[in-house]
């Protein structure tokens, strides 16, 4: 048997331990990448695409409603308007005037109650729900008689005890509506004639009638303003 000197076996044994160093690192090289590559997140490389499309339908859509966006002045300003909104508001001020008719004109009667009444009469036919009284005296002249342009029958009598004098005054009757009264007044003071004062009739069978007559207390008595006409109530 031939003999190999001892350098050459101690060669040999340092060759196959260095060979089995190699064989050892490379194993473990192996196994450390497949272990990193057994224990990465398997969500991530397993997760199908049907299960992230179904993720993103669980998911709520916020969408903008409005077509313009709201900054955050208009916020404020719109959360003032609403707590203003809650506020008690004061109460307003009433008229002092008991008819509330302060401001009342001959024109508003006219359009707004007076040209209805006549609107329901047949053509040319004067009202019959309510009848002017008239004491005529001379001194009046025709003062009284455009009445009868505004629909009102007017029933004649001549004035005895008076004669003379003028008609000063007006008696209405417990039927008779608080527009009429104002409208008969309105349009006498506006022809002249000196209305002096608005008084009740004392006779119901004159319920539906505006009495144009003379007191002799009244004479010297001072003529009804329209704002006192106005502010009428019976």
């Amino acid at each position: 048997m031939k003999k190999y000197p001892i350098y050459f076996i101690v060669a040999l044994v340092f060759l196959g331990v260095v060979k089995l160093i190699q064989v050892a690192l490379f194993n473990a090289d192996e196994y450390s990448k497949n272990k990193k590559a057994s224990f990465s997140d398997p969500v991530e490389k397993v997760k199908p695409k049907t299960l992230q499309k179904k993720a993103e339908q669980k998911q709520p859509i916020l969408t903008d409603t409005t077509t313009t966006s709201t900054s955050p002045e208009e916020v404020s300003e719109t959360a003032q308007a609403g707590e203003e909104s809650f506020q008690t508001e004061e109460p307003k001020e009433e008229s002092s005037n008991p008819s509330n008719g302060s401001d009342i004109t001959l024109s508003d009667l006219k359009n707004n109650y007076l040209a209805i009444k006549i609107a329901n009469l047949p053509q040319g036919q004067l009202r019959e729900d309510v009848v002017i009284r008239y004491y005529k005296h001379e001194k009046d002249g025709n003062k009284v008689y455009p009445l009868k342009k505004l629909g009102y029958y007017i029933h004649e009598k001549e004035a005895n005890e008076t004669q003379g004098l003028g008609s000063n005054v007006l008696y209405y009757g417990g039927d008779v509506n608080i527009e009429d009264i104002q409208i008969v007044a309105f349009t006498l003071l506006a022809n002249g004639l000196p209305i002096k004062s608005i008084e009740r009739s004392q006779f119901e069978w004159k319920s539906n009638a505006i009495e144009i007559g003379t007191d002799t207390l009244l004479l010297d008595a001072a003529n009804l303003t329209n704002q006192e006409i106005a502010n009428f109530i019976k």
